[in-house]
C-alpha cells in the first residue's frame, strides 16, 4: 500500500508540472501575439514609428507576461513580495532579449543558420532557462512539509 501511495504521489506531482509547462507555453504565446499585435496595431493604425511601437508593445507585453506567468501558470496570489518579484521578471526579460539578439547573430552569422530556424532555435532554449528561473527562482514558494502525506511539497499546487 505504501508503494501504491508513493506512486500516486509522484504521478500527481508529474501530472502538476506537465500542467504548469502548458500554462508557461501558452503565457509566453499570449505574451508574443500581444506583442505583435500591438507593434502591428500601432505602426500601422496609429502611425507612430515602428520602433517606438515595438517599444510600447515590449513593455505592454512584458507587463501581461508578468501578470500571466505570476497569477496563472505559477498559481502565485501573494501580492508581498510582488515588486521585487515585478523587478526580477522585467530583469530576466530584459537579458533574454540581449541574449536572444546575441544567440540570433551567432547562430545566422556563424552557423550560417537560417535566420527563422534560429529564432525558433534561441527561443526554445531561452524558453526553457525562462522556466526554470520563473518557476524555481522568482515565483518559488517555502519548501513544506504536506502533513496529509509526509512529502516534501515545494509548491501548494504539487500536492
Amino acid at each position: 500500500m505504501r508503494i501504491l501511495s508513493a506512486l500516486y504521489v509522484r504521478t500527481r506531482a508529474h501530472h502538476t508540472i506537465i500542467k504548469t509547462v502548458g500554462r508557461f507555453l501558452i503565457s509566453g504565446t499570449l505574451g508574443a501575439g500581444c506583442n505583435i499585435g500591438l507593434l502591428y496595431v500601432l505602426t500601422e493604425y496609429a502611425r507612430l514609428y515602428y520602433l517606438a511601437s515595438a517599444c510600447v508593445s515590449f513593455v505592454c507585453a512584458a507587463g501581461i507576461g508578468f501578470a500571466l506567468q505570476k497569477f496563472w501558470t505559477f498559481r502565485d496570489h501573494s501580492i508581498e513580495r510582488m515588486h521585487l518579484q515585478a523587478f526580477a521578471f522585467f530583469s530576466v526579460t530584459v537579458g533574454n532579449f540581449g541574449i536572444n539578439i546575441a544567440l540570433l547573430y551567432v547562430l545566422v552569422e556563424g552557423l550560417h543558420i537560417w535566420y527563422i530556424l534560429a529564432q525558433a532555435i534561441s527561443s526554445v532554449l531561452i524558453a526553457c532557462s525562462s522556466f526554470f528561473l520563473y518557476r524555481y527562482g522568482i515565483f518559488a514558494r517555502e519548501a513544506k512539509l504536506h502533513p496529509a502525506r509526509d512529502v516534501l511539497c515545494s509548491r501548494e499546487d504539487d500536492v
